[in-house]
């Protein structure tokens, strides 16, 4: 009886790493995605930037 229980505390863990370890994928996957827009509209500003400076001279 007490090695089912340890075999049941066992798989729940396992199950809920599991759980956590798709989760903090998921959240690491909209962090990038997040960044690499950041990442592109700081670069587009950039461009934009050094055109306006380009078209004043």
């Amino acid at each position: 009886m007490g090695l089912l229980l340890i075999l049941m505390i066992f798989v729940s863990m396992v199950i809920l790493g599991i759980i956590e370890r798709r989760i903090s994928r998921r959240r690491f996957e909209a962090s990038r995605q997040r960044l690499q827009q950041l990442q592109k509209n700081s670069a587009d500003d950039v461009e934009e930037a050094i055109q306006l400076s380009r078209n004043s001279s």
